[in-house]
């Protein structure tokens, strides 16, 4: 198992192509084949899409398709198994003067060879091997040996040769030499034999005896020509005396390997030569055409040998990277091709069979889930489209029913051919480098192969059916300069390529590629097949397959009546061809016997021993042999008496007779049916429109298109169209209950006057259905109900129950009528205004007026009715008042006044309630805020604080008066003050509360001052109360408390910071009072007596009342109370022991206290600690 080929070291797809206007000529002047661009729709039937462009391509004989984008098959070969072996090419063999000319050169060689003096080295002039076959040919058009000597044109042969004198000094005696030494001595052989040039003349024989070797015994004996029957290639048997004896005499030509006694030969031969020999057919023979067989291969492998050749062959024009343009590659292969003395062999994969090694595309065998294994283009399934003829073969036909893979090198080669019996082909490349194509259409067919036969006239002499062998190249350029079209292509990864019938094509590879191919042949073909079966039958040239038996299968499995309409020509030729064959066979053997075999023989029983032709329908035979000939071959099958031949047939006259008429019977179907429509239309001036219909149906059922069944159905599309249109006038349409605007939004149906004419226009198309007599009569009905209305119309007072009854009528005619319309205006007016009136007084209001209005315009109301016209001017009127409304109240501030002017104006008359009642409130509100802020103003002045506003109503009002677009007397007092409230509210928080606290975000200061006044009142109060009250804070008893050992007060846990625990463990216990190093912990600094002073102070000046303003002055007036009593104490003259317990008293109402009063603070705590020293440990 080999390495798997890389997939992304190939390219698999083609870069994108659009197509070209102009495309710029390539080499040789070459125009580009043209090419396609099917959809995906078009794609899915590939063979039908060749159909459709081949009026086209097939003028250039190739084209090439480039399938839609959706077109991504899967490479399904396995690259790991898949192993081949390719063919050899020499690409200087291929070209056909080229091919002639080394054909040539071996002759020579083997001629002197068998002399025994063979030529060891080509001679050489200018450093360059003398062209022998075009010096022989330029001695030979100018008379032959003798004369180019006796008329010195040698160095006239030398320039045609491109030598000068210049640079060959002895040309003319160099080249004479040349000849007489090397070609002459040949060309007089050939003489002897009768295949020379003309110009050899037999003086130059005469003047060559002397010297020339043609005398020598060895060279002259060749065999002599007695007999022209070939003993089948049995070397026992002498050509030429054809006697079996004297085995040891006998000599076997190496090149055919027949024998000839060496006695036999002219002069005869003493001994057997002991280097090869070969007969005198053979020694004049060119070499096999055919390609020798190569290595075998994995893809990997030879895509390593085919990369190293290109890489290694193209670094010497310097494209080091394998990447070389295709036109270099081109004009690099046609020199390879076209230069006999450079030798160069390429690799070529060709013609492998994908029963053996497996198609590059899915198939249904081995990928049945695979959507491409059954996809139309995939190229397994394209002979077996219904399409194509090949659907009728009964065995599968290597090449052309099943695909070939190739798998290509740079340079390698496929030579000019058409395909096998003309057929269409199609090939497609899987990835790979560019494949580049040459193409001659049909239509240039025997030009180019008129060209061929003139520019290596030697190769036909030697083989007659050299295209068929399908190795030569003759250049394109060739071709043209002799008139031939010629086109080129580029076919790349993911393309596709199409060959028709009979057109010739080549072309070479640019690299490492693989292909698919394979054959098709849709009916179009079938001319082209019949051509190549003649073509084939003169060259005796066996068939792939019988075109006969082709076109008979066809005519018995297929028996639609589009084959038959092609198949019958072909039915009825192949019937008078057979006819006239077998008349013929009749009148050479008379009284044969005659035989009927009713089942297919193989295929190599029914073909003619002579010109290997298919004779599947009849075939002449012999008692004596298994072989059989044709009409034309009789006397070359056997030597026996007529008596013993007999004329076998597949198929009696009559039964050819009748499959032909069959054939012929189902193709007339449509005709029968052009008959009888015909005959109907003829004898018939206005048919039935239901016999038509029928008639059609009738068509329809024919799978075939019919010309005039398409000119039919046209008409019939008219008629109906006709009759729908009739039949949506005469259906009566159900009015009950339908709204008058219904019809003025808009009606589908016809004037009058348009029925006349459908009248008219159904004389001129002139057919017959029921639809036409009821349309007369309705239009007799419309005239009556047209007098009705035009009565109705012109009387001073409309009725309108009349008008309305009328009206209706005239809706369910479903027609346009002018007194419809008129009619439609009066009802609908008297309609509306009974609406109108039914509300009464309440036509005043603005937005029934604007409804009624609408109604009005919506069920068509006459825009000069009175009532409509007044409602019309009201609604007009509010809107007015609405914008000027909508305008003052968008402004910013309002102008009160012009806002009481609009709500004044808008009461007059009607207007819409909302902005009316908006306008109102707004003023009203603005009128409200006005007095408000009046009195607010004017009662902030009061002398008393506790009299005046509150700052509630002020920042109500301020709030109240931004949210409206009015300007309000006092507002910029009022901010402002209600500002300096804001920045003094901002102090005392700042002062009263801790900047940790909670209860900052939403605590008032209110209730910090309600907090601070208890405990002002608590700790300065006079002692007197009923309860005892105890610590720090001056309150009864409650929690927990600790006992001063020192001054016996109990204190509560939490004021002094003694936790539960402590209270437990220590067994004594000094207060902060007693024991002044003891710091009391406060959750926050006390404000000092100055600092509330200073904000009573500046809350004086605040013009609106707020209840923090009378908390503040009384815990300031208690506190400077109390610190004046305190201070009467200090100011003693005197203070001793006794007085301590007072000096603790007041240090202890101090400290408790939530306002700092340091002064007094810092006197009595020295006071008890000079009363008592042991308060400072």
């Amino acid at each position: 198992m080999a390495p798997p080929l890389d997939m992304s070291s190939v390219p698999t797809m083609a870069p994108p192509e659009t197509p070209q206007l102009d495309p710029p000529a390539r080499i040789f002047g070459l125009r580009d084949a043209p090419c396609f661009y099917p959809t995906a729709e078009e794609f899915m039937e590939p063979l039908k899409f060749i159909e459709s462009i081949r009026p086209e391509a097939e003028k250039a004989g190739i084209c090439k398709i480039i399938p839609p984008e959706s077109w991504k098959p899967t490479f399904a070969l396995d690259t790991e198994t898949f192993r081949f072996k390719t063919r050899i090419q020499k690409l200087n063999s291929m070209e056909g003067q080229t091919m002639t000319n080394l054909n040539y050169l071996d002759q020579l060689a083997k001629f002197h060879r068998q002399q025994g003096h063979p030529v060891q080295k080509i001679p050489q002039l200018d450093k360059r091997p003398i062209d022998l076959f075009r010096l022989r040919k330029q001695v030979a058009a100018r008379g032959g040996y003798q004369k180019v000597t006796s008329g010195k044109k040698w160095a006239e042969i030398g320039r045609e040769l491109d030598y000068t004198r210049k640079q060959c000094t002895s040309l003319s005696n160099a080249l004479k030499t040349t000849y007489f030494k090397v070609i002459l001595p040949y060309d007089i052989y050939l003489l002897k034999q009768g295949k020379t040039h003309e110009h050899t003349q037999q003086q130059d024989i005469k003047h060559s005896e002397p010297s020339s070797p043609s005398n020598s015994d060895r060279m002259s004996s060749e065999p002599l020509s007695v007999k022209k029957e070939s003993n089948d290639g049995d070397s026992d048997i002498c050509e030429i005396c054809h006697k079996e004896c004297d085995l040891d005499r006998m000599l076997i030509c190496d090149g055919c390997e027949l024998g000839y006694h060496t006695y036999c030969l002219s002069p005869p031969l003493q001994n057997i030569p002991k280097t090869d020999w070969y007969c005198s057919k053979c020694l004049v023979a060119g070499d096999d055409y055919g390609f020798e067989e190569g290595q075998e291969h994995s893809l990997n492998s030879f895509q390593q040998r085919c990369n190293t050749f290109k890489k290694t062959w193209f670094e010497k024009a310097g494209y080091a990277d394998g990447q070389v343009p295709e036109d270099v590659v081109e004009r690099e292969f046609w020199r390879l091709v076209e230069n006999a003395h450079e030798n160069v062999e390429v690799e070529y994969g060709t013609d492998l069979h994908s029963t053996l090694h497996g198609s590059g595309f899915p198939t249904l065998e081995r990928h049945p889930i695979d959507k491409y294994s059954t996809h139309p283009a995939n190229l397994n399934n394209i002979p077996f489209l219904p399409e194509s003829l090949f659907c009728h073969i009964k065995t599968d036909i290597l090449g052309m029913m099943v695909p070939w893979l190739h798998v290509g090198m740079c340079f390698s080669t496929f030579c000019w051919r058409n395909e096998d019996h003309y057929a269409y082909s199609i090939d497609y490349m899987h990835w790979g480098e560019t494949r580049t194509w040459y193409g001659v259409p049909a239509s240039d067919a025997l030009k180019f192969e008129d060209t061929m036969r003139k520019a290596v006239p030697e190769l036909f002499e030697q083989q007659p059916d050299l295209l068929f062998h399908l190795s030569t190249m003759l250049s394109p350029e060739r071709l043209v300069a002799n008139g031939v079209k010629v086109v080129a292509l580029d076919q790349r990864p993911g393309q596709f390529v199409v060959t028709f019938p009979q057109a010739y094509h080549a072309g070479f590879n640019q690299g490492f590629n693989f292909t698919e191919a394979v054959n098709f042949a849709p009916p179009d073909w079938c001319y082209h097949g019949l051509e190549c079966v003649q073509r084939y039958k003169d060259y005796r040239k066996h068939p792939v397959f019988s075109h006969d038996e082709l076109i008979m299968t066809t005519a018995l499995n297929d028996t639609s009546i589009a084959t038959a309409h092609w198949l019958q020509e072909d039915m009825k030729s192949l019937l008078d061809r057979e006819l006239s064959d077998r008349k013929n066979v009749l009148n050479q053997v008379p009284g044969i016997k005659t035989v009927i075999e009713e089942v297919d023989r193989p295929e190599e029983e029914v073909q003619c021993l002579h010109c290997n032709c298919s004779i599947y329908l009849s075939q002449v035979g012999c008692q004596c042999t298994s072989k059989v000939v044709c009409h034309d071959h009789i006397s070359e099958l056997c030597k026996c008496s007529p008596s013993e031949r007999f004329l076998r047939l597949r198929y009696s006259e009559e039964q050819l007779k009748e499959i032909t008429q069959r054939v012929i019977e189902n193709a007339g179907i449509p005709d029968i049916w052009t008959d009888k429509y015909r005959k109907i239309m003829m004898e018939t001036r206005t048919p039935s429109l239901k016999l038509l219909r029928s008639l059609l149906a009738e068509a329809d059922r024919i799978p075939f298109p019919i010309k005039e069944a398409g000119r039919l159905r046209k008409f019939v599309n008219v008629a109906n169209e006709w009759v729908e249109a009739a039949t949506k006038v005469l259906v009566r349409k159900h009015h009950q209950g339908r709204r008058l605007v219904d019809r003025a939004q808009g009606s589908n149906g016809k004037r009058l006057e348009e029925l006349q004419e459908m009248l008219l226009q159904v004389e001129r198309l002139r057919f017959d259905c029921p639809e036409i007599r009821q349309l007369e009569e309705s239009i007799e009905i419309m005239l009556d109900f047209q007098m009705d209305a035009r009565s109705a119309l012109q009387r001073p007072e409309h009725d309108v129950a009349e008008c309305r009854e009328l009206y209706e009528y005239g809706l369910s005619m479903n027609i346009v009528m002018d007194e419809i319309d008129e009619l439609e205006v009066i009802v609908t007016d008297l309609t509306w205004a009974e609406r109108v009136s039914s509300k009464g007084i309440l036509q005043e209001d603005f937005l029934l007026i604007c409804n009624f209005v609408d109604d009005a315009e919506k069920n068509g109301v006459s825009s000069s009715n009175p009532l409509l016209m007044e409602m019309i001017k009201k609604r007009e009127a509010g809107l007015l008042w609405e914008e000027k409304a909508q305008e003052i109240l968008s402004k910013n501030p309002i102008d009160l006044d012009e806002l009481q002017a609009v709500i004044e104006d808008g009461r007059s008359f009607p207007v819409p309630k909302n902005v009316l009642s908006k306008a109102e409130q707004l003023h009203s509100k603005a009128l409200e805020l006005k007095k408000t802020a009046d009195q607010l103003a004017k009662r902030s002045r009061e002398p008393k604080y506790g009299d005046r506003p509150s700052v509630l109503d002020l920042k109500r009002l301020l709030k109240t008066a931004d949210s409206m677009p009015i300007v309000i007397e006092h507002k910029e007092m009022l901010e402002q003050e209600s500002k300096k409230f804001d920045d003094w509210l901002t102090a005392c928080q700042q002062l009263l509360l801790s900047p940790t606290s909670k209860k900052q975000a939403g605590m008032e200061l209110e209730g910090a001052l309600d907090d601070l006044k208890q405990n002002v009142e608590a700790c300065t109060a006079e002692e007197k109360a009923p309860l005892p009250i105890y610590c720090l804070c001056r309150s009864s008893e409650s929690g927990m408390m600790v006992e001063c050992d020192e001054c016996h007060e109990w204190y509560h846990g939490p004021c002094v910071r003694v936790t539960k625990r402590e209270a437990t463990t220590k067994s004594n216990y000094i207060c902060p009072v007693c024991n002044l190093s003891l710091v009391i912990k406060r959750d926050k600094p006390r404000p000092t007596l100055e600092e509330l002073g200073k904000m009573s102070e500046l809350a004086q000046s605040l013009l609106f009342f707020t209840p923090e303003v009378p908390l503040l002055e009384s815990i300031v007036q208690t506190v400077m109370e109390f610190q004046k009593k305190v201070d009467q104490f200090l100011k003693r003259d005197i203070i001793t022991e006794k007085d301590v317990l007072q000096v603790k008293a007041f240090l202890r109402k101090i400290e408790g206290l939530d306002i700092e009063l340091a002064g007094e603070r810092e006197v009595l705590r020295k006071h008890v600690l000079r009363l008592c020293p042991s308060s400072m440990p």
